[in-house]
């Protein structure tokens, strides 16, 4: 007699394969994601618009400091030009002594020599003053703006003050010392006059040296206005430069930002389809 067995049941647990997110995870990572895009999305939108202030701050500091450097630079100008131009006025009328001197080689030579001195020295004199008077602070707004300048060196690397400036003004500087004598002396010795045409000549010669030296002083003063000239505008390149440097960076920010800004759009648009599928 055959003895069957009961069939056992398999109590092994049937093999499982990994699968989705659940229905109910689906819609919390989804919802998760909108909540990341949304905050990424104001996040970015508020860094662009701080790049674009800090840009425009930035700007404005550089149109600050550009617009100071010119005022600065302008007013030396000012007084460098005034006090050529006071030169000018004096040799002028130590040229025009000089000729009419020059041209005394007869008649009453003293009286001649002395209508001159009244007519032609003394007032050339007198500008001669005036450039002296006006020199002192010519001299101090030449200072006030290499100083300027210099400590602006200290912080824009691009930017550099010449030597020109600072050589010419030693150099007018022994000049105008030279001219102090030269002008006491011609005043001097035109007021001892003399009574011969030789006196006149040598007053006349003297006279031209002085005339002589004082085109020379003001060549020299216009050379420190040509170079403040070239300053303003190089001032000015390196403001617009600097202008359109923080505009290329903050497109450049924009740029990368913006491309955060679409990564978060992406992860909401994500989140938006794991909620609704």
């Amino acid at each position: 007699m055959t003895q069957t067995t009961p069939d056992v049941p398999d109590t092994a647990a049937p093999a499982t394969e990994p699968t989705a997110p659940t229905t109910a995870a689906r819609p919390r990572l989804g919802r998760t994601l909108q909540i990341v895009g949304v905050a990424g999305f104001i996040a970015t939108l508020l860094i662009i618009a701080v790049i674009w202030l800090a840009r425009g701050w930035a700007v404005g500091q550089v149109d600050g400091v550009v617009s100071r450097v010119d005022g600065v630079l302008l007013r030396a100008d000012t007084a460098v030009t005034s006090a050529a131009d006071r030169i000018d006025t004096t040799a002028q009328g130590v040229g025009e002594f000089a000729d009419t001197v020059g041209n005394t080689t007869s008649g009453p030579v003293r009286s001649l020599i002395i209508d001159a001195v009244s007519t032609r020295l003394s007032p050339a004199a007198d500008r001669y003053r005036e450039f002296r008077s006006a020199y002192g602070d010519m001299r101090a707004q030449v200072v006030s703006a290499i100083d300027t300048l210099q400590g602006i060196d200290r912080f824009i690397p691009a930017f550099s003050v010449p030597q020109g400036p600072i050589d010419a003004l030693a150099t007018v500087d022994q000049a105008v010392q030279d001219l102090d004598s030269m002008v006491t002396d011609l005043v001097s010795l035109a007021s001892s006059g003399g009574e011969t045409s030789e006196a006149a000549t040598r007053l006349a010669s003297r006279a031209q040296d002085v005339q002589a030296t004082l085109t020379g002083v003001s060549g020299e003063v216009r050379s420190v206005s040509d170079t403040i000239d070239g300053l303003r505008a190089d001032a000015a390149d390196l403001g617009s430069t600097a202008s359109q440097i923080l505009t290329i960076s903050a497109l450049a920010l924009t740029l990368l930002t913006a491309y955060v800004l679409a990564l978060h759009i992406a992860l909401w648009v994500l989140g938006h389809r794991l909620r609704t599928s």
